[in-house]
C-alpha cells in the first residue's frame, strides 16, 4: 500500500480548478497590461526566483514545479494560437469592409460623374511634336488599345475557322455586344449601347431606295424589283412611344398623356385582380365574405336554408356584388368537384338554395353562377380524358336542378346533352344519359316533344356513328340503353333518381316564394350564348357590349371573317431578350420571339407565316434575322437554314435577302471582326442552300478591292468551298458564267481566285487539301469558259 499516497490529502480537480484560475487571471492581465501572455507568464515563473536571489537561496525547482510550468505552457500556447486566429479573421473582416467601401466609392464617382459631365473621353490624339519628328506610327502603336485595334483590322488571313470549330447547332442568342477588347478599352455603356441602336435603325435606310442602281438577274427579279421599289419609297420606321398603364388599364403615352390602346374587359380585370391582391384591406373584406360563406354552404340543410338566404342576401347588399359573385361560385365549385358522387339529396338543396339566391336577391348571382360554372364544366371536359372521378356527374346534376327549379330554360338542357352527345366519348355520353336521369322527368312534363325529338335525333346519330366510334364493351352498353329508348319512355333512366326528394324540396320552394313580388323569371341566355360570350357578349346584362351583326335571324352565327390579333403573347424572358436586343416595334418584337421561341427552322418558317404579316412588315423577317445573325457570338446556321425556306416559299423573299446582304456588303468597314466573320458565313451558307445564286456579289468592285472586302471574300469562298459538293460547284459557278450580263463580274471572281485564294496561303487551315482542290477546278471553268 501507498502510504505517501494515503496521506497527501490534496484534491486534484481543485488543484486543476486553480491552476485555471491562475491561467485566466494570467491572461487577463496580460489583456490589460497590453502585453503578449507569453511575457507575463514569464515574468510570474521567475517572480520567485528573483527573491531566492535576493535571500542568497539558490534552490532549484523540484519535479512537481517543472510539471506545473509544462502543463502552464501548454495551455498558453493553445491560448495564444486562438488569440492569433482571432486577430485574422478580424483583420480579414477588415478587409472585407475596406473593399466594399471601395467599390461603394467607385459607383458615387461614376455617378457625380456622369452628372456633372466629367465623364467624356480625353483627348487620346497623337501629340504634334511626335507627327513633326514622323514617329506617329510607332507612336500609335506603343498605344495597347489602339495596337489592339490595329491588330483586331488586320484580319486579311484570319478566316474566321477557330470560331466555326466552336459553333453550337442552336437557336439560342447571345446580344452582349461588347467583345473582350472592347472591355479593354473601358468603352462606355452608352456607346455599346448605340451601336446596337445603329444596327437597328439602319433596317429603316435598307428598304430598296437605290434599286435603280442594280440589275436584276432574270426577268422575274427585275419586275419584282420594280414593285419592291415602290413599296419601300413609302416604308417608314415606326417610331414606339413611351408606353405606360393607368389606373383603367389603358395603354397611354407617358410624354403626351394620350391614349394609345383603350382598355378591355379581360385588362380591366387584370388590372382589378391586380390591384384587389396589392390591397390587405380588400383581400381581409374577401376572406371575410369566403367564411361566411362557406359556413352557410357547409351547413346548408332544411332547416338552415332560411338563414343561409338571409345571409347570402345582407352579404349581397353591403359587399362588393362581384366579389360576392365570384365567391358564391369558387365555394360551389369546391363543395361539388369532389372524386366522389354526392348523395342527390345534397345536390337538390344545392339548387334550390341557388334557386332562392335567384328569385329573393339577385339573378345577377345566378347568371354568374351558371356562365361560369358551364364554362368550367365543358373546360374540364375537353381537358380531361375519360376518368372515374365523378365530378363532372356532381356538375351535370346539378344544371340538372337548375332546371327543376326554373333557373334555367329547357333549350339550355337540351343544347348541353346534345353538345355531349357529339362527343363521341364514353365519357360524355355516359353524362348525356345522367343528364335524362336528373331532368328527364321534368323536361317530359314541360316540353315533352322537344325531348321527343331529341332522343329520336340522338338514335339517328348513333346509327350513322362510324365503326371505330363504336368500339368499346362501355360505348356499346351506353348506346345500348339509349337504342332502348321506344316512344319517348324514358323511365329506365328516370328510375334511377328518387323524384319524391326533388317533389318535397319542390313544395318548400313555392312555399318560401310565394309572396316574393316582382318574381325573376327563368334566365334568358342558351348554352351556345355563355360559350360565345367573347364575340357576341352578355347582351342579357343592360350595358353590356354585344354585335346584333353577329346573329341570324334564325338565330345562328354569321361566320366573321378571321382577324390576326395584333399582339401576340410570349414568354416574359423573351421579351427581354428582344428589348436587349432593340427591338424597339411590335412586328419586330413578334418576329424575334418567335424565331428565338421556334424548337428548329421548320416550326420557326410555319409560325412567322401565321403572323399573317404583309407588305414591308413581311420584308422585316429577313432584316431580323440578319441583325440576329451579326449579334450572334459565334456564327449560327439557324438563321440561314429559315431564310431558307422563305426564299423556296416565294421569289419575293429572295429579293428581300439579296439587298439586305447587298447593304451589309458596303458597309463592311463598320462592323466589327466577329460581324464579318458570321457575317461571312451567313453569306456562303445562303449561296451553298441556293437561297441566293453566287451573283449576289456583284456589287463587290474587284477592281478597287480593300482588304476587308478581300479577308470577307476568302471566308466566303473557304466555307463554300469545304462545305459544297464537286457537282454542286459546277453548277452553281457554270449558272454565273454563261451569263453574258455577269461578264465583268466573272472576270472580277476570275481575278480574285487568281491573287486571293492561292494555295500557299490555305496551307495552315483545316481542309486544306479539299479546298485547293476546288479552287483548281474553279480555275479550269473560268479556263474552259474562255
Amino acid at each position: 500500500m501507498d502510504v505517501a499516497q494515503l496521506l497527501n490529502k490534496k484534491c486534484a480537480r481543485k488543484e486543476a480548478r486553480k491552476q485555471k484560475k491562475k491561467l485566466a487571471s494570467i491572461v487577463k492581465k496580460a489583456h490589460h497590461e497590453k502585453k503578449k501572455v507569453d511575457e507575463v507568464v514569464s515574468s510570474f515563473l521567475t517572480k520567485g526566483k528573483k527573491k531566492k536571489k535576493r535571500n542568497n537561496q539558490k534552490k532549484r525547482p523540484g519535479g512537481r514545479a517543472k510539471k506545473e510550468q509544462k502543463k502552464v505552457a501548454t495551455i498558453l500556447d493553445e491560448g495564444h494560437d486562438e488569440e492569433l486566429q482571432y486577430r485574422k479573421e478580424i483583420g480579414e473582416e477588415k478587409i472585407k469592409v475596406l473593399k466594399d467601401q471601395m467599390i461603394e466609392d467607385d459607383r458615387e464617382i461614376k455617378k457625380y460623374e456622369k452628372l456633372l459631365g466629367l465623364n467624356k473621353r480625353k483627348n487620346t490624339n497623337t501629340p504634334k511634336t511626335i507627327v513633326e519628328c514622323g514617329l506617329a506610327d510607332i507612336w500609335e502603336f506603343c498605344d495597347p488599345s489602339k495596337r489592339q485595334t490595329v491588330i483586331e483590322n488586320d484580319d486579311e488571313n484570319d478566316l474566321g475557322l477557330s470560331q466555326a470549330e466552336k459553333i453550337e447547332d442552336n437557336n439560342a442568342i447571345d446580344l452582349d455586344e461588347t467583345d473582350k477588347s472592347n472591355d479593354e478599352e473601358s468603352m462606355d455603356e452608352d456607346e455599346s449601347d448605340g451601336e446596337i441602336d445603329q444596327e437597328m435603325d439602319g433596317l429603316d435606310n435598307e428598304i430598296f431606295g437605290d434599286s435603280e442602281e442594280e440589275e436584276a438577274d432574270d426577268d422575274e427579279v427585275s419586275s419584282g424589283a420594280e414593285d419592291m421599289e415602290n413599296e419601300g419609297e413609302n416604308f417608314e420606321d415606326e417610331i414606339e412611344p413611351i408606353i405606360k398603364e393607368d389606373i383603367y388599364g389603358r395603354k397611354v403615352d407617358a410624354k403626351t398623356g394620350k391614349v394609345i390602346e383603350g382598355t378591355s374587359a379581360a385588362r380591366a380585370m387584370e388590372k382589378l385582380e391586380e390591384l384587389n391582391k396589392n390591397s390587405a384591406e380588400l383581400a381581409e373584406q374577401r376572406a371575410r365574405i369566403a367564411k361566411t360563406l362557406r359556413g352557410s354552404i357547409n351547413r346548408l340543410n332544411e332547416s338552415t336554408l332560411i338563414a343561409a338566404v338571409k345571409s347570402l342576401e345582407e352579404l349581397f347588399s353591403s359587399n362588393s356584388h362581384n366579389d360576392v359573385k365570384q365567391i358564391f361560385y369558387e365555394t360551389f365549385i369546391k363543395a361539388t368537384q369532389t372524386v366522389f358522387a354526392l348523395p342527390d339529396r345534397l345536390l337538390v338543396e344545392y339548387g334550390l338554395f341557388i334557386a332562392l339566391a335567384h328569385v329573393t336577391v339577385s339573378s345577377e348571382i345566378s347568371s354568374h353562377f351558371v356562365e361560369h360554372f358551364t364554362l368550367y364544366f365543358f373546360n374540364e371536359l375537353d381537358g380531361v380524358e375519360d376518368k372515374d372521378e365523378k365530378a363532372l356527374e356532381n356538375a351535370t346534376a346539378l344544371l340538372c336542378h337548375l332546371f327543376n327549379f326554373r333557373i334555367v330554360k329547357a333549350d339550355f338542357i337540351i343544347d348541353l346533352m346534345t353538345k355531349l352527345r357529339n362527343y363521341s366519348r364514353d365519357k360524355p355520353i355516359s353524362l348525356m344519359l345522367h343528364a335524362i336521369t336528373y331532368a328527364g322527368a321534368s323536361l317530359k312534363k314541360r316540353n315533352g316533344p322537344l325531348l321527343t325529338k331529341f332522343i329520336s335525333d340522338t338514335q339517328n346519330f348513333f346509327l350513322s356513328l362510324p365503326a371505330d366510334k363504336k368500339e368499346g364493351y362501355r360505348m356499346k352498353f351506353l348506346m345500348e340503353e339509349i337504342m332502348a329508348i321506344k316512344n319517348g319512355q324514358i323511365s329506365s333512366l328516370t328510375s334511377k333518381f328518387d323524384e319524391s326528394i326533388l317533389d318535397h324540396f319542390a313544395r318548400i320552394f313555392k312555399g318560401l316564394t310565394k309572396n316574393v313580388e316582382n318574381k325573376e323569371k327563368e334566365l334568358p341566355f342558351g348554352l351556345e350564348d355563355i360559350l360565345h360570350i367573347s364575340e357576341r357578349g352578355r347582351w342579357w346584362i343592360v350595358g353590356s357590349s354585344w354585335q346584333p351583326g353577329s346573329m341570324k335571324a334564325d338565330g345562328s352565327k354569321i361566320e366573321q371573317p378571321k382577324v390576326e390579333p395584333k399582339a401576340v403573347r410570349f414568354e416574359d424572358n423573351l421579351l427581354i431578350l428582344a428589348k436587349k436586343a432593340k427591338m424597339n416595334t411590335e412586328t419586330r418584337r413578334n418576329i424575334f420571339c418567335t424565331l428565338m421561341a421556334a424548337e428548329d427552322d421548320v416550326e420557326a418558317f410555319e409560325k412567322l407565316l401565321k403572323l399573317g404579316l404583309k407588305g414591308s412588315q413581311e420584308r422585316e423577317i429577313i432584316h431580323v434575322m440578319v441583325v440576329c445573325v451579326m449579334m450572334e457570338a459565334t456564327y449560327n446556321p439557324y438563321y440561314a437554314t429559315v431564310i431558307e425556306r422563305f426564299c423556296n416559299f416565294h421569289k419575293r423573299f429572295i429579293l428581300t435577302t439579296q439587298y439586305a446582304v447587298w447593304d451589309r456588303i458596303k458597309e463592311l468597314e463598320s462592323l466589327k471582326k466577329r460581324q464579318r466573320i458570321n457575317f461571312a458565313f451567313f453569306v456562303s451558307d445562303l449561296i451553298r442552300l441556293s437561297a441566293v445564286q453566287l451573283q449576289v456579289l456583284k456589287v463587290v468592285n474587284f477592281g478597287t478591292i480593300d482588304p476587308t472586302t478581300t479577308a470577307f471574300l476568302r471566308r466566303v469562298f473557304y466555307r463554300f468551298l469545304a462545305k459544297t459538293t464537286d457537282s454542286a460547284l459546277v453548277e452553281m459557278f457554270n449558272k454565273t458564267m454563261k451569263s453574258e450580263k455577269l461578264k465583268f463580274f466573272n472576270e472580277g471572281l476570275r481575278l480574285f481566285f487568281e491573287l486571293s485564294m492561292k494555295p500557299e496561303s490555305l496551307e495552315e487551315t483545316p481542309d486544306s487539301k479539299l479546298v485547293n482542290k476546288r479552287v483548281k477546278l474553279v480555275r479550269n471553268l473560268f479556263t474552259i469558259v474562255d
